[in-house]
């Protein structure tokens, strides 16, 4: 664990925060490179991206507090401390989501067009955060004795190094995105794929996960969410599909 890089007077560095940072700037680095959509121009859509960043943090905030508001209502000044870790991606992803569909509302652009640019960029930039959290020493996995098992020293047993695996997921889940936005068979489809895969290997992730607390058939919160939204998006991404081909067919 390195929860703390280096410190230089009053001023802290924190891994998880910094590898938070790094995200962000490698997701922009990324939409920076892209043709502007929805007639927008580069510079709005990076700054709409910063905002949706600063909505997805405060989203993702909130739901971690609302989890563990038995320790937060003891130390309330800490609630503002997500450099230290403690953000729940779900409470981000929605938070970030609501914010550009009332931005497409507001501003009378595709949602559509400004989500499927949107997404790969995201699942870039937790790839950066779950390197954070590896660091930081949270989102631990299970015993595991194998030869890659890590040791963090809050536990005296050997664990998977689930920050890892979750890593390495979302990199390549913003390769097959990113290169699926070039070849999309409908507007949304790049969407519909991270509503789909994303909570497809969140899934198996929990599976080794040591620090969620299963509440229903051996399930965690993560996994019930996870299964809802499997199923919904599949439904959404074969009626869309099967909408394209109908058209094409015609």
């Amino acid at each position: 664990m390195h929860p703390v890089l280096f410190s230089f007077g009053p001023i802290t560095i924190y891994s998880y925060g910094l590898l938070f940072a790094l995200g962000i700037l490698s997701s922009l680095f990324y939409l920076s490179r892209q043709e502007p959509v929805a007639g927008m121009k580069k510079n709005q859509i990076i700054d709409l991206i910063l905002l949706l960043t600063l909505l997805g943090v405060v989203g993702a905030r909130m739901f971690f507090v609302i989890q563990n508001w038995a320790y937060y209502q003891s130390y309330p000044k800490e609630i503002f401390y997500f450099w230290e870790g403690g953000l729940v991606v779900y409470g981000g992803i929605l938070s970030g989501f609501l914010g550009l569909l009332i931005f497409c509302r507001v501003k009378k652009v595709s949602l559509l067009d400004l989500s499927d640019l949107y997404f790969p960029a995201l699942a870039l930039a937790q790839s950066f955060g779950r390197i954070g959290c590896f660091l930081n020493g949270c989102c631990w996995g299970t015993a595991f004795y194998g030869s890659w098992a890590v040791q963090f020293p809050l536990f005296k047993e050997l664990v998977h190094p689930t920050q890892i695996y979750s890593s390495v997921f979302n990199l390549c889940l913003f390769l097959l995105l990113a290169c699926r936005y070039k070849r999309s068979a409908f507007k949304g489809e790049v969407t519909l794929l991270y509503f789909l895969l994303y909570p497809l290997g969140r899934f198996v992730l929990e599976i080794f996960r040591g620090d969620n607390m299963r509440i229903f058939f051996g399930m965690t919160i993560a996994q019930i969410i996870c299964s809802f939204l499997i199923l919904g998006t599949a439904v959404l991404y074969f009626a869309f599909f099967k909408k394209t081909k109908e058209v094409i067919a015609r």
